[in-house]
This record gives structure tokens, C-alpha cells and sequence, in this order.
């Protein structure tokens, strides 16, 4: 057997088991819950989650022999040098997942967490111009994942103060009421501006930080955050971020936040490419690298500060906790700023890095948790894409295939403001203690591959046009 062959083995005889171990501790966990020795409780959940694509642009083969705009093309054409020949309209979006949570109150006031999960997942679309690529598309991916690692303790708790720290690997959600768009300070990339929703996901975020968080009077609260980058290049870098929220009103709620990003470099060169040599191409690399304007040098960098604002109204408060949930009834906003610097040529207009999103949750009297409908407007001219940051290393936005060296000559991203406007409809139903329903319909940042197995990478938004959407729903059940 080839070395390959030996480490593929080893590797998917490693997930399954660790995928047989989380399955035994999930049927097992029934019989733990509930507090043990030590304050430790043991408990499992899993998901079935299915949808569809029902409209979405057609990656055409060769697009170098593409020209956007040319009406000899057909409408749905996408000029692309991402992946070519892959048709996501009517692709169905599959997977299975399962977890176990195990929790340990070392003491009255501190708690250690271990959070993980297994997925179980086919891949959707082949490549139907390439054959003999489609047999490893079509195999199923098994793989193991950790949700949390985390230490919590509160150091002050009375009836006016709470003090806690949080430190660890964890989920980090400072706005309620964003069940899809939104959360813009933590789900998002700067230089270039990336926005991250999907189904489920607002509250999934995961963070490896230290976090100090104070309460005052149940009114005011305050978060600070020490971060390590852990979700996209370059890895590591150190941030600091703060949000503050205030509730003068029972009815009313404001926040908001500040996070400089990447304040400290773990690797200087990494963060600011152009710092790694002073031998570049002003024609070769400027759209990659640096801007030489005359005899200044602007560098780009990953680095930078975000900021957000947010509010909330409850003017349906006077009939809970009667005849509406907590949220029914909620109207929220949130903006963004995803870099407050400007840099020639690409960020040259703070405008086209400002997102905003406004939300409302629909009165059920009861019969759903939650019915929200959140839309968003975000200008920026440039592709929601990592991919100059993942394959280029480079810090500035992805432009479509280039036609020449020349800066001028580029032809930008094709479709400019048609992906300005994003929207989402979510709904969910605690139906008992163990079972929930919910589900989706949305054209929001979901990217290709976010349910697809893994054996290839694209960086374009599933949804590129406010008529291009995806449907989908969740059956969770919890032990």
C-alpha cells in the first residue's frame, strides 16, 4: 500500500471512530444527565438538515473567453476564474450532525466546558464537464469537530454586580436578534471587506479569547475580548475588541462596539505583505501587494479597526409575558464599519464598507419561538470572497480574472452592486423539551462550499443576486 494510501486509511479509520465515540457517549448521555460527582453533566443533541438551491448563477467553463456585460451571453452567465462547469441551481444541501457537550462545575462558580461535534455529509454537485473528477465528489465526508473548549468563572456575583471571565475556545453573540445577517463586528474580514451568515450560524461563532464581561444593575453591560485569529489568514494575530450595552428602558436596547483587529502581529511580513521585500513590480503586484502613487508607497494590510452600532425597539412589551414570547414583536437594527481606514484605489470610499441590517420579528402569539425577517444593504463594489486571501495571501479584494497587468486595464468584479441587497426569512419551533424544528428561506453570504464536502474549495457566495435564494430546514433533537 503507497504511503498515501496508508495515511488515507489511518485518517478515515481515525474519523469513524471518533465518530462511533461520539455516538455511544450520545446514546449513553440520556442516562448521565444530570448533575454527578463534582457538578458534571454530560448531554448529547443531533440535527437532520435539508434544502435546496432554487436559483443560482451558472459557472461556465473557459471564462477567459467570457466579457461581462456582452449581450451575446446568457443572462445568468458569471464571469469567473474561481470554479468553472459546476451548476447550482436545484442542488440539494444535505447533512447529519451529533454532539456531545460535557460540562464540570469545579466549583460553585467556575465551569469547564468541552464541546464537540461529528458530521455526516455528500456532496451535492459534481462537475459535469469533468467525469472523471465526479467519483470523488459523489463520496461521503465523516468528520469530527470542536465547538467549545472553555473555562468560565464568575468572580463577583450580588444584585448589583456581576464579573465574570471567560477564557478558552467559545461562542461569542453580542446581538440577540441577529438570526442570520449581522454580528458584523466578529463575522466579518477586512481588507478585503468578507461578510459571513448562513443558517444557524449567528450564534455559532467561535472565538479563541480571553473575555472579562461586567454587569451592572442587569442595565449595563460590558464586554472586553483578547483575541487570537483563529478563522482566516493570516492565523494567530493578537486583537482586542470592546461592546457595551445599555438597557434604559424595558423597551429599549443599544449597543455597540469597537475591535481593532489584528493589533498585534505574530508575523509582521504576513499581516503586511508588502513589508516581506521592497523588490516588487509597481505593474505586476500593485493590485496585490502595495499602491506606488508618484514616489509615496501605501502598503496593504490585514490589520485595521471595525466598529458597530446597534439598537433594538419592544413596542409590543406591555403583552409579555402574556401572549408573545420574548422576542415576538422585536424591531432591530445594525451597522457596521469594516475598516475605518481608507487606502487608495481599493478602500478609497468608507461608504462601500459599511453594512446595515434591519430586522423584525413577527408576533405568533406563541405558535413559533421566533419568525424573523432581516435585510440587509452592504455597496461595496468588490466580491464577498477570501479568495486573493487564501491563494494570493494578499489583502486586497478579489477582481475576477485579469486581463492584462495593467491596473487600468483590470477588469473589476463584474457584478459590482448586483449583490447589494441580502435578505432572510427564519423561523423555529421548540416543540418539547427534546425537539426542534426550524428552518430557512434566504439569499444572504452563504458561500459554495459551506455544504459541500470539502474536496474543493470556492470562495463565491452561494447567492449572488437578490432573486438567487436557497431553502432550508432543521429537525434537532436533544438528550
Amino acid at each position: 500500500m503507497k504511503s498515501s494510501g496508508i495515511r488515507s486509511f489511518f485518517s478515515t479509520t481515525a474519523m469513524r471512530a471518533s465518530g462511533a465515540a461520539l455516538m455511544l457517549a450520545a446514546g449513553s448521555a440520556v442516562h448521565a444527565e444530570g448533575d454527578g460527582e463534582g457538578g458534571t453533566k454530560l448531554s448529547a443533541w443531533g440535527w437532520t438538515t435539508m434544502g435546496q438551491v432554487i436559483k443560482s448563477r451558472y459557472v461556465y467553463v473557459q471564462p477567459s473567453r467570457l466579457v461581462p456585460n456582452d449581450p451575446s451571453l446568457p443572462d445568468d452567465a458569471f464571469w469567473s476564474d474561481v470554479f468553472q462547469g459546476y451548476n447550482f441551481n436545484r442542488s440539494w444541501l444535505m447533512l447529519l450532525d451529533a454532539g456531545v457537550k460535557l460540562t464540570n462545575d469545579v466549583t460553585d462558580r467556575t465551569r469547564l466546558t468541552v464541546h464537540g461535534g461529528f458530521r455526516y455529509a455528500f456532496n451535492a454537485v459534481v462537475r459535469k464537464e469533468n467525469p472523471a473528477e465526479n467519483v470523488k465528489h459523489f463520496r461521503k465526508t465523516e468528520r469530527p469537530y470542536l465547538i467549545e473548549a472553555s473555562i468560565r468563572s464568575r468572580l463577583i456575583e450580588n444584585e448589583a454586580l456581576s464579573f465574570g471571565l471567560t477564557g478558552g475556545y467559545f461562542s461569542v453573540k453580542y446581538n440577540p436578534h441577529a438570526y442570520n445577517l449581522g454580528e458584523y463586528l466578529f463575522r466579518s474580514n477586512m481588507y478585503p471587506q468578507v461578510l459571513v451568515s448562513g443558517f444557524e450560524t449567528s450564534d455559532k461563532w467561535k472565538v479563541l479569547a480571553l473575555r472579562l464581561q461586567l454587569d451592572l444593575f442587569e442595565i449595563f453591560n460590558q464586554q472586553l475580548y483578547v483575541t487570537s485569529e483563529t478563522e482566516v489568514y493570516p492565523l494567530y494575530d493578537f486583537g482586542l475588541a470592546y461592546l457595551a450595552t445599555v438597557n434604559p428602558l424595558k423597551f429599549l436596547e443599544i449597543g455597540a462596539g469597537v475591535y481593532a483587529h489584528r493589533l498585534v502581529s505574530v508575523d509582521p511580513e504576513k499581516t503586511t505583505p508588502g513589508l516581506l521585500t521592497d523588490t516588487y513590480s509597481a505593474e505586476a503586484d500593485q493590485r496585490y501587494v502595495m499602491n506606488i502613487d508618484g514616489n509615496d508607497t501605501t502598503f496593504y494590510t490585514f490589520k485595521g479597526t471595525k466598529a458597530m452600532g446597534r439598537i433594538a425597539v419592544d413596542p409590543l412589551f406591555l403583552l409579555k409575558p402574556g401572549l408573545l414570547n420574548e422576542e415576538e414583536g422585536k424591531l432591530y437594527a445594525e451597522v457596521g464599519v469594516i475598516g475605518i481606514k481608507d487606502y487608495p484605489i481599493y478602500y478609497d470610499s468608507l461608504h462601500q464598507r459599511v453594512p446595515v441590517m434591519v430586522g423584525f420579528n413577527f408576533p405568533t402569539f406563541k405558535f413559533l419561538d421566533v419568525l424573523s425577517l432581516q435585510v440587509e444593504y452592504f455597496a461595496n463594489r468588490y466580491s464577498n470572497s477570501a479568495k486573493t486571501v487564501w491563494e494570493s495571501r494578499s489583502p486586497v479584494p478579489f477582481l475576477g480574472e485579469l486581463r492584462s497587468g495593467k491596473l487600468e486595464d483590470d477588469n473589476l468584479y463584474p457584478y459590482k452592486h448586483e449583490d447589494d441587497w441580502k435578505w432572510s426569512i427564519y423561523g423555529k419551533r421548540r416543540i418539547t423539551d427534546f425537539l426542534e424544528v426550524s428552518g430557512q428561506v434566504a439569499s444572504d453570504h452563504t458561500q459554495r462550499n459551506d455544504y459541500m464536502t470539502g474536496y474543493f474549495q470556492v470562495y463565491e457566495q452561494l447567492c449572488l443576486r437578490p432573486q438567487d435564494y436557497y431553502w432550508i430546514l432543521r429537525l434537532k433533537f436533544y438528550l
